[in-house]
């Protein structure tokens, strides 16, 4: 196969794979049209990332791995999921674009710097340009292998195994099948998409209210610290320069409280409107993926009550009436957002996902749900 481009970062001479004077080399077949990536093999020895389709390798740039302390693990994973801006909550809001998570606990595919060296946290950063190319043409559910050293996949030729058909019409009911499936697939992208607007769309607003009440907070404070200057007035000048102030700081505190009633009133409309075309966006998505390859089914609701976080072994009442509880008992999260906030409920091919306003995603298991 021969190597379609190998350009060096900043515009400089060209760099062959595996030469280390410059980093931002990356590489594709240009022999004949590459297909749908199928694998990933990072090798940890080479600090190098080679992307398949079924027919061969199709990409291959470098790669910075963990470094020493925070080694990337070895292994068999899949992208579990996609997010284009993508901030760390571990390590100080930096800045992972096109971020494809390989593990819940924190390690991902990434655009970042690379040193020449292993210098990540855990993660694998790869090129920036390379890394939304790759962005681009991945899915969810693409096979991830992360090897000590050089690994390469190889065809399997058995007598007991099936052998492969050229049949020109299996290779259309094929191509039939996955088209309907990628078109289901898409669907349910598009309701997952909904139901993380409601989200985003709460928590924005949450944001705004909460400025607001600390404002009102100042504010009463400062009504409270002029009744008390009226009080302890030693003349009557200060007494009405007090009470001046007082009317003052009350018709401020009068405002405040009228905005934060507008805002609370805008936003509980428009989270309820958000939540509904969710819900419109993801019923026909759920039945039309029923055949597909990629189920998911989506619920968009609210928390019933307040709700402090998460400590373990938290129950979440939400107020269609479903009862979940959380999975994972290392996961410890305060709420930020305590009363009745957006709760969304994502059925993914490992399991259930919940969502709530102020707090990261983490598995949950239904206790029952509503008919």
């Amino acid at each position: 196969m021969a190597l379609a481009a190998v350009i060096a970062a900043g515009g400089g001479a060209a760099a062959a794979p595996g030469h280390q004077t410059q980093q931002e080399w990356s590489a594709s077949v240009d022999s004949r049209s590459p297909g749908e990536p199928v694998m990933a093999i990072v090798s940890l020895q080479r600090q190098q990332i080679t992307i398949y389709d079924t027919k061969g390798w199709i990409l291959r740039a470098p790669v910075s791995t963990g470094q020493k302390g925070r080694e990337t693990p070895a292994g068999i994973f899949s992208v579990l999921e996609k997010e284009a801006e993508h901030y760390s909550n571990l390590y100080d809001d930096a800045f992972m674009p096109h971020m494809q998570r390989l593990t819940w606990s924190g390690i991902a595919l990434h655009g970042g710097v690379l040193p020449g060296h292993p210098a990540s946290h855990g993660c694998i950063r790869l090129p920036f340009e390379f890394a939304g190319r790759l962005f681009d043409v991945t899915k969810v559910g693409m096979r991830v292998i992360i090897a000590p050293g050089d690994a390469a996949p190889v065809t399997i030729a058995h007598s007991v195994l099936f052998p492969p058909t050229s049949s020109a019409n299996t290779e259309a009911a094929a191509k039939a099948a996955a088209a309907e499936a990628d078109e289901a697939a898409s669907k349910v992208d598009q309701a997952r998409l909904a139901a993380a607007t409601a989200t985003r769309e709460a928590a924005r607003a949450s944001v705004t209210m909460r400025v607001q009440e600390n404002q009102k907070r100042k504010a009463e404070a400062k009504v409270a610290a002029e009744e008390r200057a009226i009080a302890s007035a030693s003349s009557d000048e200060a007494r009405e320069a007090a009470k001046d102030a007082q009317t003052k700081a009350a018709a401020a505190l009068a405002d405040i409280e009228a905005q934060l009633a507008t805002t609370n009133e805008q936003a509980q409309a428009k989270a309820n409107d958000e939540i509904k075309k969710a819900k419109a966006e993801t019923k026909p998505a759920n039945e039309d993926n029923l055949g597909g390859r990629a189920r998911m089914d989506s619920l968009v609701s609210r928390v019933d009550g307040n709700i402090e976080g998460i400590k373990g072994h938290t129950v979440i009442r939400l107020e269609d009436g479903s009862v979940w509880k959380q999975v994972n008992v290392d996961d410890h999260y305060r709420a930020s957002i305590t009363d009745h906030p957006v709760a969304v409920v994502l059925h993914t091919t490992f399991g259930y996902k919940m969502r709530i306003e102020g707090m990261p995603e983490f598995y949950v298991d239904p206790v029952n749900k509503p008919e």
